[in-house]
């Protein structure tokens, strides 16, 4: 999309304040097939995060609201979701618990300073 401001087809002058880029906005339905999370799940997120997504509906055709959001806020929602760079991947959260079950059978060496560890 061109950020030039459009021409009028007649007389070629310039139509300024027409070019504005909107940003387009998704249900919650839509955003969960965006974001990798189920619906219940995304509720509870942006309740949590209000001040983040402020909320925003529209009125559907049975007098129902539907809340929506921005596709810069899915864009947000799924970078605060999804592992990335510098955050533990989901095989070092599982090494993590594995250690944990190991020490609480008895197979693992006790680590000083974890609050699950047993008193010497």
């Amino acid at each position: 999309m061109s950020q030039t401001d459009p021409k009028c087809p007649h007389c070629g002058a310039a139509l300024p304040g027409f070019s504005i880029a909107v940003d387009p906005l998704f249900d919650l339905q839509l955003a969960t097939m965006l974001v990798p999370m189920k619906y219940p799940s995304l509720k509870k997120f942006l309740c949590r995060n209000k001040a983040m997504f402020p909320a925003r509906y529209r009125l559907d055709g049975n007098r129902r609201r539907r809340r929506l959001l921005y596709a810069s806020e899915i864009k947000t929602i799924t970078s605060m979701v999804i592992r990335g760079p510098g955050r533990p991947t989901f095989d070092e959260i599982l090494t993590k618990f594995d250690t944990i079950f190991k020490f609480k059978e008895g197979g693992a060496p006790a680590v000083t300073g974890d609050p699950l560890s047993l008193p010497e």
